[in-house]
C-alpha cells in the first residue's frame, strides 16, 4: 500500500516510495490533486 491514514484517519501520507509504473501514477496524481501542495518531488 502506498498511501495510509494516520490512526485517527485525519490526514493521508506516503507509507513507501512507489516501486512500479502504476505506483508512480498514482503518486504523481495524488501530488497534484492535494489541495495544500504539501506533497513534492525532490527529484531523486
Amino acid at each position: 500500500m502506498l498511501l495510509k491514514y494516520t490512526d485517527d484517519e485525519s490526514k493521508v501520507y506516503f507509507h513507501r516510495q512507489p516501486v512500479s509504473p502504476e505506483e508512480e501514477i498514482a503518486a504523481r496524481k495524488a501530488m497534484e490533486i492535494c489541495p495544500v501542495e504539501a506533497l513534492g518531488d525532490d527529484g531523486e
